[in-house]
């Protein structure tokens, strides 16, 4: 099995971090969306189905929230372990 490209430029970004990255875009996307919604535009059957999608995805978008909270600790610890490790590392004699 051959394994798909990565479309990612800078090889020092992590899974994590590219996934941060897109994460933070949907959600924006998806504030976007709620804030273009015009209910006065809409007829009262309309008003009242598009009132119940927003509430329900209210409560998914909570959950969707602390999963980006957790994923940015994630990439927080793992910038914090790169700086250390780099830190840490010896110089090799080509450096000096």
């Amino acid at each position: 099995m051959e394994k798909a490209p990565n479309k990612r430029s800078d090889i020092n970004t992590t899974l994590s971090t590219a996934l941060l990255e897109s994460y933070r875009r949907v959600l924006y996307q998806i504030k976007d969306f709620y804030d273009s919604v015009n209910m006065k535009e809409l007829d009262i059957d309309m008003q009242l189905k598009v009132q119940k999608a927003i509430l329900e995805g209210g409560d998914r978008l909570g959950k969707n929230i602390e999963s980006l909270d957790k994923l940015e600790d994630k990439v927080k610890r793992e910038e914090k372990e790169s700086i250390h490790r780099k830190g840490s590392s010896e110089t090799s004699l080509m450096e000096e």
